[in-house]
């Protein structure tokens, strides 16, 4: 039986930039945790994100409907926690029957605030794999940083 390298995507020799970079994600668990040993990535700017958008025209319109999305997420939830906060204090008069409406009313707000604008960018510009624009961006984000520290 060969056990010959077929030329996967894997390999080191496929992403040199990212050699001496260790593998960013925890293979034994899901893709929302990072490994606490991987080097820190300096701070980007919207100029960064700019640049990417440039170099990546399709992930670059996806990453721009996500932080979208995440805005909307976020505001849904302050939304809901004012509305619900202001309804139960004009009810109750009670400071925690408020803050428990305030809270419930918050999670409530960003459950629909994550559910709504996903559904609506999928019906505008179809489904966003977001752990691949993730990697997409992170990726750029290394190759453009050993780029400038190998011009200094």
């Amino acid at each position: 039986v060969s056990t010959q390298s077929t030329g996967s995507l894997c390999e080191k020799s496929t992403m040199s930039h990212e050699d001496s970079w260790p593998q960013a994600r925890v293979s034994t668990t899901t893709k929302v945790w990072y490994d606490d040993r991987m080097p820190r990535l300096p701070r980007w700017n919207k100029k960064d994100i700019a640049a990417f958008a440039d170099a990546h025209p399709v992930e670059g319109e996806q990453l721009s409907w996500l932080r979208w999305r995440a805005t909307a997420q976020a505001w849904t939830g302050v939304f809901g926690a004012a509305a619900a906060g202001a309804f139960s204090f004009k009810a109750s008069r009670n400071p925690l029957y408020t803050s428990m409406g305030a809270v419930l009313g918050g999670l409530t707000g960003v459950m629909y605030g994550g559910d709504l604008p996903r559904v609506y960018s999928s019906v505008a510009y179809g489904s966003i794999n977001a752990d691949h624009v993730h990697d997409t961006f992170l990726s750029w984000w290394r190759k453009t940083q050993a780029d400038r520290v190998a011009k200094k």
